[in-house]
């Protein structure tokens, strides 16, 4: 597990401390994570699953998987961040649909007609 916090505070750029600051837990807590004393909580995977969605929670837990879960799984699985196309005219944008991590949507229509 503190192999794992480590792999994740590397991957975010965190040092322990402002890991802590940036999850709202105590710094002690992160220490006595990372010197292998305690498990993470429910509140902590809690707070973790909260403020970096994008980190699974499986790979956290287990190591099985990828750390960084894909975007919107099972709905474009061949469309990454990377690979979509550049908008390069407002004027041609007909229908925008905003993707929420708790698999929500918004249709927004730029002239109006929601």
């Amino acid at each position: 597990m503190k192999d794992r916090m480590l792999q994740l505070m590397n991957h975010l750029g965190l040092t322990a401390a402002r890991f802590a600051d940036e999850m709202g837990v105590q710094r002690s807590g992160i220490s006595h994570i990372l010197s292998g004393r305690n498990q993470p909580s429910f509140d902590f995977l809690v707070k973790l699953i909260n403020k970096y969605p994008d980190i699974s929670l499986e790979w956290f837990l287990t190591g099985r998987g990828d750390m960084v879960r894909s975007v919107n799984p099972g709905i474009a699985p061949n469309i990454t961040r990377e690979s979509l196309p550049e908008i390069t005219s407002v004027n041609n944008i007909q229908h925008i649909v905003l993707l929420f991590t708790d698999g929500t949507f918004k249709h927004y229509d730029p002239a109006g007609q929601d």
